[in-house]
């Protein structure tokens, strides 16, 4: 999905599905194409490629993974808790009412600031910083950013989501809630949440149709979407800059844009096996979602992929970000960002591995 930061309209939506069965490995990796309603195509040696029968980007619900860090992190700034800056001393794990918990690589005990904390995704400092905010002052931001809540949009089967509230806590949702288990929300939900840190800290309600066509021909616009203040203009902006570091730096390098600034964050998810309090071995939803340009952001978007290979949301859902973006930003001629570099960051240079992200 692609959203006009300012107007929440959805400028752009896909639902696609691989029909595996039919999978030809004639068809040349490069080979794209666009489905129309019903059409089937063939997209690189995986295809063909459909049109999916329901709105997954509406009505599918899923552990979004590290993507919800963004409830912690700007609760965080916001109340004061931390600056991007503020320095915490972060193991690999942590033991919490008798659990293990773990970042997703091994590292012996660092020293890392609440920016590099974001940008390399650690499910152990974010912990950190989410006890320090506790269960109360948690909960309260995932409703403030939408989660749990009617988007506005009443799409058919639209769903608000299932999230962990008082009643459900345990000591163990420190880490698991803001890493982005316990609670299943919908990919519309994340695009919302993050497109309100690109108006500004200003949650704009998401909107498919712009106008209406009357028996005579004439359109009437449909009314603007409604708006409500989520996080201080400041905040916003310490925010923004550290999300920059995600793609800068951190697990995101993949969603680079030649010529423009972007701000996001990925996210590797574990899939819940169905009936069962237990994870599906191999299973995995990637997603990465962002705002360009970072600082006056014209679009942001979301890319979910089910079940990937590789699993990573930094190595398959942040270059499809890229692509559609770039596509997006040279489509409307929003200028590119003075000073921003055309090539990626070098081989070696990038401080985060896009495997630490898994959660």
């Amino acid at each position: 999905m692609v959203m006009d930061v300012r107007t929440g309209q959805i400028v752009s939506m896909a639902n696609l599905t691989a029909n595996q069965k039919k999978a030809s490995t004639s068809t040349p990796s490069s080979a794209t194409a666009t489905a129309t309603a019903g059409q089937t195509i063939d997209i690189g040696p995986k295809g063909p490629v459909s049109e999916a029968q329901n709105n997954l980007a509406m009505t599918q619900l899923y552990e979004p993974g590290s993507v919800f860090k963004l409830v912690t992190f700007s609760a965080a700034l916001q109340d004061g808790l931390i600056n991007p800056n503020t320095t915490f001393t972060v193991p690999d794990r942590i033991t919490l009412d008798g659990s293990t918990f773990h970042d997703a690589e091994t590292h012996p005990t660092e020293q890392l600031t609440a920016t590099q904390i974001l940008a390399q995704s650690s499910n152990i400092g974010t912990s950190e910083i989410a006890q320090g905010l506790g269960e109360t002052r948690l909960l309260a931001q995932v409703k403030e950013l939408g989660f749990g809540e009617p988007t506005g949009l009443n799409f058919p089967g639209e769903s608000d989501g299932l999230i962990a509230g008082p009643t459900q806590w345990e000591p163990t949702n420190f880490v698991s809630l803001p890493i982005g288990q316990v609670d299943a929300v919908s990919p519309l939900q994340v695009l919302d949440a993050y497109n309100a840190v690109g108006n500004g800290g200003v949650y704009v309600a998401p909107k498919l149709v712009r106008a209406t066509v009357g028996p005579t021909g004439a359109m009437t616009a449909t009314a603007p979407s409604k708006t409500h203040r989520v996080i201080s203009s400041s905040t916003d902006a310490e925010l923004t800059t550290m999300l920059q570091q995600v793609v800068n730096s951190g697990t995101g390098t993949s969603a680079f844009i030649p010529g423009y600034t972007v701000a996001g964050k990925t996210g590797t998810a574990q899939i819940p096996t169905t009936g069962k309090d237990s994870y599906t071995t191999g299973a995995y939803m990637a997603t990465f979602v962002g705002l360009a340009p970072a600082k006056h952001p014209v679009f942001s978007a979301i890319v979910v992929l089910d079940h990937p290979t590789p699993i990573f949301g930094g190595t398959v859902a942040a270059p499809v970000f890229s692509q559609i973006m770039s596509y997006a930003l040279h489509h409307y001629d929003i200028p590119t960002t003075p000073g921003a570099p055309t090539t990626p960051p070098p081989p070696g240079t990038v401080a985060a591995a896009q495997t630490q992200d898994i959660t």
